[in-house]
């Protein structure tokens, strides 16, 4: 399984605001069985010397038994520490990303995004709020991509472990995937619009009927416009804990300039966001 039986790597700078997010870290990695790991991360050039008294304070409050292994690392270093984390398990890595205007983010860019290109692992954005309350509700943003298919799978085994209700959304827009993507064949021989519409509630519904079978509370909606901002919304309105999504990469020139769907869902969204690489 994707993101059961392994570790859960949560990278800090060790500032209170991050280490806010520890205490429903440790819940979830209790609840999918993940050894929970957390890296301190530090730039050379920071004198700060109070982050480790703020980490083992924060670690000493969780009251885990045992405590999570607590590891310091200088900036550049990630690679050769999961090279020798259990590779042979699933890994997936949980950091607050910092949320910087468009400019920033084009001339330094952008952690979450950095993060899945350079180690291909999921990752869990948590939200502005710093806090990650125990999903009830966890959305699934459904893309219909044949790449995104173990991406739902990890997505119905979490609700199963956490007891939360799914939901599945399709967002009809402009961030559509590139034509190799899709069933090219049955849309070429569709005429009408309407046509083209009945094939994606096929689609949806076929995604409901797998997570019923797993004896999940499943709910299935559809919206208009651009997809992070639709999925943002949604979450917002219907008390959404978790966001998943399956994250293909920049596709276009707007993305490289603004970010894809996935780093603008996480700059966007009140909720935690779980990007999984597709």
């Amino acid at each position: 399984m994707i993101l059961l039986d392994g570790s859960l790597i949560f990278l800090t700078d060790g500032a209170g605001e991050s280490l806010a997010a520890l205490p429903g870290l440790a819940r979830l990695a209790q609840a999918t069985n993940n050894h929970l790991t957390i890296v301190h991360m530090i730039d050379p050039d920071d004198q700060r010397n109070d982050d480790d008294h703020r980490i083992a304070a924060a670690v000493g409050q969780l009251g885990a038994t045992p405590p999570p292994a607590v590891l310091t690392l200088l900036a550049g270093q990630l690679g050769a520490l999961l090279a020798a984390l259990a590779p042979d398990k699933p890994r997936c890595l949980a950091l607050c990303p910092a949320r910087p205007n468009p400019l920033v983010r084009l001339l330094a860019g952008d952690d979450a995004e950095r993060l899945l290109l350079a180690t291909g692992l999921p990752l869990l954005a948590l939200p502005a709020t710093r806090g990650l309350p125990a999903p009830s509700r966890v959305l699934f943003a459904a893309d219909f991509a044949p790449r995104s298919a173990a991406a739902f799978e990890a997505t119905l085994d979490l609700c199963r472990v956490l007891g939360a209700e799914l939901h599945l959304l399709h967002v009809y827009g402009a961030d559509r995937l590139l034509p190799g993507e899709q069933d090219t064949a049955a849309r070429a021989g569709t005429q009408t619009i309407r046509e083209l519409l009945e094939l994606d509630r096929q689609q949806l519904r076929a995604l409901h009927d797998r997570a019923a079978a797993r004896d999940l509370v499943v709910r299935t909606h559809t919206a208009e416009g651009r997809a992070h901002a639709a999925i943002s919304a949604y979450a917002a309105a219907n008390a959404i804990g978790l966001i998943v999504l399956a994250s293909h990469g920049p596709r276009s020139a707007e993305d490289v300039l603004l970010g894809s769907t996935t780093p603008r869902t996480i700059r966007a969204a009140s909720a935690a966001v779980l990007a999984i690489p597709a």
